[in-house]
């Protein structure tokens, strides 16, 4: 949140109605909180304390002075009665509402202006206000002393104190000052706004360098997909207006459909896309953000807070990016999205990915026109074939249906051959890696290719024997914009486009283009902005701190033809050739300090018409080139211990500290020397494996795709690996070979009437199916089936009457077990296994209704059937909770049915061929009505 900091100064309060009205005034007086100011003649206030910093003529002030005088001063106090015409030679820091020879001693009701000042701590206005003007001129200034006219009349304006910046209104100092209510630069009489915090005064209210620009397309649209746009106007046909965010609509799943099918059947009969022609991805989202010289962020992607971003069209991507410049032979662009690690999506995954656009979103010639083109071809496909037709709303499956087939027109580029930038520093390290020290006190040409002209200011730091940059200027090509970027006291970082402020913070968007120039600012603690030169592989970071510019300066990988000149070398890759003068002379890498800064550097200062820099308050060209200026060019053997602790080996910042011993820029110094040694640490090139190639069922999930990433198989809905597969990016470049297949589940089993299908683990933890027989005695009896894991899936097996199945699975191998319900019985065990062609074994087992009640000796007695089925449980009370066996009468086991399980457990061993997998009684558990207590009887 802003806040706004208000001042109001009320001079001779008059009931008389001449300019604006007093009801038109800030509210005032006692009642308002305010306190008078002394009463005297060319007297003065003490310094009045402000609330926040108010900015004017490019500084900060933290109090002011009100002076009888009609002045509000900001150096010192302005005793001066008669006005000198600005700017004034003392170098005093003014606002005059209304200068002249004031005397509030002796009253009266000859003048009521009122002089406000608003700022919100970054930009600053000043208002006059004037309801009566009926006196000019002091006697003292040679005015008639009844009539107050004459002599040296009132001034109004402002004055910077530098002795060059200042405004006056065109009145000031004339007899026509007396008519200043009926005058105004917003045609309002008696009202002046006046916007006060830059360089130059800026009149005509809330000036703040945004210009509005309307334009129109004309073009026809040959589709017909559901897509709406919104335009924001007045009634007035000649109203500004402004067309929002495109977006789509979502049609449903089946008319999604539709228009998917219909929009790739249109884009079959065009050219197949060529991912050669577009840039390859960076690997990480580290080396994403900080490749500016060939990607920036999707403008689908809005910044929320900090650093987070979301992505209207990818929404499980933490932020993607766009290739900055249309693909040279087709006019692709290409996204690179990254996942919540910062890790390159892939395609063939759960949730989407980036992926070559056929249109650039910047345009490309006429067929192409910038940002619509791309949405309709592009962006609204994408949503009707991935986003629409997913019935998983917390998936993007591109492996399959439309979204494969979206895909295959419009095929990503990995991160395969991905090169990253390569840097360059002002302290100085060329783009080759060779490491020098440079402090003159001029201005220089830093690079140039025949196209780009980059140029540095360096200034002295205050006193000492350094210098540091304070603004860059740069044009991209002849006939391009002209950005130039300097430090300023109250914003921290100004850019002026042609010489212009461009006011980033009051910017609709950050990111703001213009002729060969893309500018954005990306954080606001340090001041922090990117310019990228998009057309020559080129970009430049620039933060302000303490007064000083740190660049970081990137170029392209594919542009090192060694063809560049000045401070930062040739860029061929070789930095043993770096220094070579302007004059084509070599200076050998292993000179002096000295020799480096007059033979090499210096021979780079540029002549006043090679200049591109702007130069306000009266600077000129001269006024920043000191030829006599020495640096330190040695650091001495014996440094301080304070410094060494501070600075550790970091040559740089025991240099800074020892020069200007001063301990922040001495800091500030190691920072950005760790800044530039991280970066260049995560530009090195690396191994890349690119995308594991494809599964059939399954996704590879993975940590990277450099060498020792690692990739873990993850079969799809419906599949499953038998084992843990995973696959490791090598030293070459590709992805270790692994031989695994995703297995289909086969469902669940056929249902059989009166009977129950139902897990189980045996000894050994295997996965098996326990089947529980439900009689008229109530037991529950179980057989053991173990799975085979392969083969198709099956689906649920037919339902039984008056029973169910227990299944362990769906795949090919697993089995399931008929349990009829209470009251009934199978005439024998049942199962049945899920077969190779997803089919489940086929039974004609029912379940019977039990119609006498029998004690369970006799039932183990005269039922071979129940016998055979009774000697399969096994370990029933670990398989089934006891509230499950449950029985209506008072049961009992006797020693006959003992005797009969053990000669049953004997019959199982004869007929293993024909049931191999029956097991023999563990423990039986059986619960009565009557205590609701289990008992084991082991056998």
């Amino acid at each position: 949140m802003k806040t706004f900091f208000l001042f109001c100064l009320l001079f001779n309060l008059t009931d008389k109605v001449d300019g604006v009205l007093l009801s038109d005034f800030y509210p005032f007086g006692k009642e308002n909180g305010d306190r008078r100011a002394p009463t005297n003649d060319d007297g003065s206030t003490e310094p009045i304390p402000v609330s926040s910093l108010f900015p004017f003529f490019n500084h900060q002030h933290a109090s002011l002075i009100v002076n009888t005088n009609g002045v509000i001063s900001f150096l010192g106090t302005m005793r001066t009665y008669t006005p000198s015409p600005f700017p004034l030679a003392s170098k005093r820091r003014l606002i005059a509402p209304y200068w002249t020879d004031i005397d509030t001693g002796k009253g009266g009701d000859k003048c009521t202006f009122q002089c406000v000042l608003v700022t919100n701590g970054r930009h600053s206005f000043t208002i006059f206000l004037y309801n009566k003007i009926e006196w000019t001129t002091g006697t003292a200034s040679g005015s008639d002393s009844s009539s107050g006219l004459g002599g040296t009349p009132a001034q109004v304006g402002f004055d910077a104190g530098d002795g060059f910046n200042f405004y006056a209104i065109d009145a000031s100092r004339t007899s026509n000052i007396i008519n200043v209510t009926k005058m105004s630069i917003i045609d309002f009489p008696g009202k002046f706004i006046f916007r006060v915090d830059s360089t130059s005064i800026k009149k005509g209210g809330c000036n703040v360098e945004e210009d509005m620009t309307n334009g129109l397309y004309n073009f026809q649209l040959n589709f017909t997909e559901e897509a709406a746009i919104v335009k924001l106007s007045t009634n007035d046909i000649n109203s500004p207006y402004y067309w929002s965010d495109m977006f789509t609509v979502n049609m449903g799943i089946e008319q999604s459909q539709a228009i998917c099918d219909k929009m790739l059947n249109e884009d079959a009969k065009l050219p197949s896309i060529n991912t050669d022609d577009v840039q390859p991805c960076p690997c990480t989202l580290n080396v994403a953000s900080l490749d500016t010289t060939r990607f920036s962020v999707d403008p689908f992607c809005h910044k929320l807070e900090g650093s987070v971003y979301k992505c209207a069209n990818q929404p499980f991507a933490q932020i993607c990016f766009r290739q900055n410049v249309a693909s040279r032979s087709r006019g692709y662009d290409h996204q690179c999205c990254y996942d919540e690690v910062g890790v390159l999506m892939n395609p063939n995954g759960y949730y989407g990915s980036g992926y070559v656009n056929r249109y650039h979103y910047h345009g490309d010639e006429a067929k192409n026109i910038p940002f619509f083109s791309n949405f309709v071809y592009d962006t609204i496909p994408y949503k009707h074939c991935c986003i629409y037709t997913s019935e998983d709303s917390e998936e993007v499956n591109s492996n399959f249906g439309s979204c494969a087939s979206f895909y295959s027109r419009r095929p990503p580029n990995s991160c395969l051959n991905y090169v990253p930038p390569r840097p360059g520093d002002p302290h100085f390290v060329t783009f080759d890696g060779h490491a020098y020290t440079f402090n003159p006190a001029g201005e220089f040409a830093a690079l140039s290719n025949g196209n780009l002209s980059l140029q540095l200011r360096m200034e002295q730091i205050g006193s000492s024997q350094a210098s540091s940059v304070t603004s860059f200027v740069a044009r991209p090509y002849p006939g391009a914009d002209t950005i130039e970027v300097q430090t300023n006291q109250i914003r921290g970082i100004d850019v002026l486009v042609n010489g212009i402020v461009l006011d980033l913070d009051s910017s609709i968007s950050k990111v703001n283009s213009v002729e060969g120039t893309t500018i954005e600012k990306i954080s606001d603690d340090p001041p922090t902005v990117v310019t990228m030169f998009y057309t020559e592989g080129l970009s430049i970071r620039s933060s302000s701190k303490q007064n000083v510019l740190n660049l970081v300066i990137l170029t392209s990988p594919d542009r090192q033809t060694g063809n560049l000149t000045g401070l930062f070398g040739d860029n061929d890759g070789v930095k043993d050739n770096d220094l070579v003068s302007k004059h084509k002379d070599v200076v050998e890498g292993n000179a002096s300090a000295s020799d480096i800064h007059h033979k090499f550097g210096l021979s780079w200062r540029i002549e006043e018409s090679e200049s591109l820099f702007t130069y306000e308050g009266g600077k000129s060209y001269s006024s920043y080139q000191n030829e006599n200026f020495k640096p330190m060019f040695e650091i001495p053997e014996d440094v301080p211990t304070h410094v060494t602790d501070l600075c550790g080996s970091k040559i740089e910042c025991i240099y800074d500290f020892l020069v200007t011993n001063n301990t922040d820029f001495g800091q500030m110094s190691a920072d950005s020397t760790d800044d530039f040694d991280h970066l260049q640490n995560i530009t090195v090139p690396t191994v890349s494996c690119g995308f594991p190639s494809n599964t059939s069922n399954a996704v590879w999930n993975v940590n990277g795709l450099t060498e020792g990433s690692i990739a873990l198989l993850n079969c799809t809905k419906g599949y499953y690996d038998p084992v843990d597969v995973k696959r490791v990016c090598l030293s070459f470049g590709n992805w270790s070979s692994v031989n695994t297949s995703c297995i289909p589940y086969c469902g669940g089993p056929p249902s059989v009437s009166n009977a129950t299908w139902f897990p189980d683990l045996d000894e050994n933890g295997k996965r098996e199916l326990s089947g529980v027989i439900m009689g008229f005695m109530e037991k529950k009896l179980t057989s053991l089936v173990q799975i085979t894991e392969h083969g198709q899936k099956c689906k649920n097996p037919y339902d039984v009457q008056n029973g169910k199945w227990n299944v362990n699975g769906l795949q090919n191998g697993s089995t399931a077990i008929m349990t009829c319900n209470d009251n009934y019985l199978l005439r024998s065990a049942v199962e049945i296994k899920c077969n190779a062609n997803g089919q489940w074994d086929q039974t004609n087992a029912t379940c019977i209704s039990s119609t006498t009640t029998r004690t369970v000796d006799q039932t183990v007695e005269t039922s071979s059937e129940v016998h055979s089925s009774a000697i399969t449980i096994r370990e029933l009370s670990t398989t089934m909770p006891a509230t499950h066996i449950s029985s209506k009468q008072n049961l009992s086991i006797s020693t006959q049915a003992t005797q009969t399980a053990s000669s049953r457990k004997t019959k199982q061993r004869s007929s293993q061929k024909n049931m191999s997998l029956i097991q023999s009684i563990s423990t039986l558990t059986i619960i009565t009505n009557r205590d609701h207590k289990s008992r084991r009887s082991n056998t």
